[in-house]
């Protein structure tokens, strides 16, 4: 009985149907041979994992049991049979997920894996063997195969970028940043997994399938719309996509943050140092646009704006009150 990687995963995420779910669960009764590579592509370590499986645990003892039942009676055995053996299974399943590290880890064992990392105030762009194009952002990490395999093409991304893809719909694009993966044919589109569990993934042309850790849905994003990952679900919002991929071009764009955020994405394109002298003062929200301009540019708007003083020298900027 053939299982592939998508059912699998589909299953631990806990998003089968009925049908498919009996599938899972004759494959894994019937044994697993030991030659067979079911890789999810997800990184998580063993406390996740426990922590998962004994939710789904839980989950399944609530939809069993009966309200207060006699406990000499036949129904309430056969539940604490039902629970032990979902207990039984989940810990099966889990423990086979464990073992076998490659369901959570590149194969880099079989297809080597690069990674570069972008220095801070610096940009770079990454041309894959398929002829796809991801442009990094300053501070970020991408690894990546030298050759694709013919099942998939598959990448990891820490930080932000934007992705260019190539389409070829009998090998599909995979990214895995953070705790989200998104799946695309060809397409082009903006990541960025900065705040671990606060991703966001927007579209800029094409589709794009969108799944999480621990969220049960998954989205179907289209150009001009915009999925955050946020608290253990997946959210969904039509935007300005030019807004969150202009980076690439020399635009930094500050949408109403915190100047505690400002100084973090400065930091990263100017590689420098940003302090802020007062606590009050680093809540306060900034809205500014730029486009290639210098660092002096940015801290003498900002400061401006927000009728604060500030001193640069050398590689240091502090904003005064």
């Amino acid at each position: 009985m053939e299982v592939d990687h998508g059912l699998l995963k589909k299953y631990w995420l806990g998003q089968c149907s009925p049908e498919e779910r009996q599938r899972v669960e004759a494959w894994i009764a019937s044994g697993t041979p030991p030659d067979r590579d079911h890789a999810l592509r997800t990184v998580q370590n063993e406390a996740t994992m426990k922590s998962v499986l004994w939710q789904r645990i839980t989950q399944q003892s609530q939809l069993d049991d009966a309200p207060a039942p006699n406990i000499k009676s036949p129904f309430y055995k056969q539940t604490l049979i039902k629970v032990a053996a979902s207990i039984i299974f989940l810990m099966g399943i889990g423990s086979y997920l464990w073992t076998h590290q490659d369901l959570f880890t590149p194969q880099k064992d079989s297809v080597p894996y690069k990674t570069v990392t972008v220095a801070k105030g610096k940009q770079m762009q990454v041309i894959l063997s398929d002829g796809s194009k991801v442009y990094l952002h300053a501070g970020s990490t991408l690894q990546y195969p030298v050759h694709f395999s013919k099942e998939q093409r598959h990448v990891i991304l820490q930080g932000e970028g934007f992705f260019d893809i190539q389409q070829n719909p009998a090998q599909p694009f995979q990214v895995e940043a953070g705790e989200v993966q998104i799946r695309v044919l060809g397409t082009q589109f903006n990541v960025n997994s900065r705040k671990p569990g606060k991703e966001v993934v927007t579209v800029e042309t094409g589709k794009v399938q969108v799944s999480a850790i621990g969220a049960t849905d998954t989205l179907t994003l289209s150009a001009g719309m915009q999925g955050q990952h946020i608290a253990g679900s997946l959210q969904e919002k039509k935007v300005n996509s030019q807004h969150y991929s202009g980076w690439k071009n020399g635009q930094l764009r500050f949408d109403h943050i915190p100047l505690a955020e400002v100084a973090l994405e400065l930091e990263r394109w100017y590689d420098t140092d940003v302090k802020i002298t007062d606590a009050a003062l680093a809540n306060t929200k900034v809205r500014a646009h730029f486009k290639n301009a210098t660092l002096k540019e940015v801290v003498h708007d900002i400061a401006f704006a927000l009728h604060i003083q500030y001193k640069i020298k050398n590689k240091e900027v502090l904003f005064i009150k």
